[in-house]
């Protein structure tokens, strides 16, 4: 079956051209110029990945990605001509997985992409069941995360992330570990990292600036602790 990719936004001539390559290598594709349209045709076509071109679509392209995130996880790459680091910041704050500056070689732009579906895939992936950790349970194998018994709803980077801590409790794991595992070497970012940690903070964490699950061991990085009663943020 065809890794189907849905592009939002782009304007008529970008869009004609990431349709054609991606096509020649495999890709089914589906275009839409407005976010509004793209929430019918996301709903219909159920996209593998989605292209998010927020120069073409304003605002609304929040909403949409709000909408996507409602219904699954399914990699989001924004597109944007804007290189500002806040900007970037806060495309994945709002649950997006990759924030790609225009223009972009194709050849990395498509590198990209595989490493969103590789994300998901291995998201998907059993992993364990059943670890607790206070009020916080994880059961990666069923795709279920649960603080205080309610749904914890992750993007496929965020599961990434969690099921590498989850096969590796109390272990220490390297920022270069982390990114290389996540993002793939040639887009390892350490700021990416970072951003991500503290969602995952926010989602699973009693007290964000108190973590008491996921800790922090300065100069070396990161750890799922499950017998710690204190931390370092």
């Amino acid at each position: 079956m065809q890794t189907r990719v849905l592009i939002v936004g782009a304007d008529a001539g970008v869009a004609a051209t990431l349709r054609a390559r991606l096509s020649a290598e495999g890709f089914s594709v589906q275009v839409t110029n407005t976010a509004a349209r793209a929430r019918s045709t996301f709903e219909r076509i159920r996209p593998d990945v989605v292209l998010l071109d927020i120069d073409g679509t304003g605002t609304s392209s929040w909403r949409l990605l709000e909408h996507i995130r409602e219904h699954g996880s399914v990699p989001v790459l924004i597109l944007s001509e804007q290189a500002f680091e806040e900007d970037a910041v806060a495309a994945l704050e709002r649950g997006a997985d990759d924030y790609v500056t225009k223009p972009l070689p194709f050849d990395e732009l498509l590198a990209r992409i595989r490493v969103g579906l590789r994300r998901a895939r291995r998201a998907r992936e059993p992993v364990l069941a059943g670890l607790r950790i206070g009020d916080l349970e994880l059961d990666v194998e069923q795709r279920r995360v649960l603080r205080g018994g309610q749904l914890v709803r992750l993007t496929p980077t965020e599961y990434a992330l969690i099921g590498l801590f989850a096969r590796n409790p109390d272990k220490l794991l390297t920022e270069r570990m982390l990114r290389e595992a996540v993002w793939g070497e040639r887009h390892a970012s350490t700021h990416l990292l970072h951003v991500y940690i503290a969602r995952l903070r926010q989602k699973l964490e009693q007290d964000p600036s108190e973590p008491q699950v996921l800790l922090t061991e300065p100069g070396a990085g990161y750890l799922l602790a499950t017998h710690r009663s204190s931390a370092r943020a």
